[in-house]
């Protein structure tokens, strides 16, 4: 009987360290993609991981030492502290992290960033692509004032970017003579390609101009 009630002190402190192990895998890998960003998944709070890790880390001392004694209170106390943490945190709780972004394959980054730049309106994430292609849309995604025209001219008139860039301006300013700068644009082969997108241009300033009149 005293070997059972040494060992089980063992075993669970064990259990609850691959428990955690797998909890820390999720946050970090299995959680990246989720909605149209990429995120994770912050099933216990940071402070709550690193007061874990700590018992942990103890355990693993009492072990060596053969403190069976304060040992056999460990595993009370590691899971009191598990049940505290998912108790803080809201069940499904997902909060953003830019980290991820670069952890993504070359599809899901792109994404990543440009959904971030376009919701802080910062067009600095949009540098962090390592595809220019991706950058040059991103710029394009994000404008929406008169100001942001200076980062419409980075994008190069050959690119779709450029087009987007200043159609957004044009929809979000409801002022059609930012339209007019897809003249310069060299993204499509025919003439009449530019025009049509010029007129598409025109037609969903007007859509925005009827939805707030």
């Amino acid at each position: 009987m005293k070997k059972i009630s040494k060992a089980w002190p063992l075993a669970i402190t064990f259990a609850v360290l691959v428990i955690f192990c797998i909890e820390l895998f999720f946050e970090f890998f299995a959680c990246g993609w989720a909605g149209n960003n990429i995120y994770r998944c912050d099933i216990l709070p940071p402070i709550i991981n690193f007061l874990l890790l700590f018992l942990l880390i103890v355990g693993i001392i009492l072990v060596f030492k053969k403190k069976t004694t304060w040992l056999a209170f460990l595993p009370v106390i590691i899971v009191s502290v598990l049940i505290i943490g998912l108790l803080l945190v809201p069940g499904g709780e997902i909060n953003k992290t830019k980290f991820a972004c670069s952890m993504a394959d070359s599809s899901n980054e792109r994404t990543c960033w440009t959904n971030f730049a376009v919701e802080e309106h910062n067009f600095n994430y949009c540098d962090n692509m390592q595809s220019d292609i991706g950058m040059n849309l991103c710029y394009g995604k994000v404008a929406k004032y008169p100001g942001d025209a200076s980062w419409c001219e980075k994008i190069p008139l050959g690119h779709g970017g450029f087009d987007s860039c200043y159609q957004n301006i044009a929809v979000y300013t409801q002022d059609k003579t930012w339209c007019d700068n897809l003249n310069r644009s060299t993204y499509y082969k025919y003439p009449s390609q530019t025009t049509s997108s010029i007129f598409r241009c025109y037609t969903r300033v007007n859509e925005a101009i009827n939805q707030t009149s």
